[in-house]
């Protein structure tokens, strides 16, 4: 029931993906040959983890930043010190 609402942001995610991946995929060997196998393999184990971290630290703030502007708890005399705050 949700994918046909979903499926825009999920395209435009996946485009936006896309680079990453083959720009991981075109220099994958330089980098391991730089870095060591194992780190390499660590590295590349945890880009998963950092996608999905950014991505929710970047939804609650756009979330809290909305929240906060349709409370009027933040405008443009005190948005600073709002930011600073946050």
């Amino acid at each position: 029931r949700a994918f046909p609402e979903r499926s825009f942001a999920l395209f435009v995610t996946l485009i936006f993906e896309l680079p990453t991946l083959f720009m991981i995929s075109g220099g994958s060997d330089r980098l391991c040959g730089l870095i060591g196998r194992r780190k390499y393999t660590a590295l590349i184990s945890l880009l998963p983890i950092i996608s999905a971290v950014s991505g929710n630290v970047g939804l609650q703030a756009s979330t809290l930043t909305t929240r906060a502007i349709s409370h009027s708890q933040v405008c443009v005399d005190n948005y600073s010190v709002w930011l600073k705050k946050e």
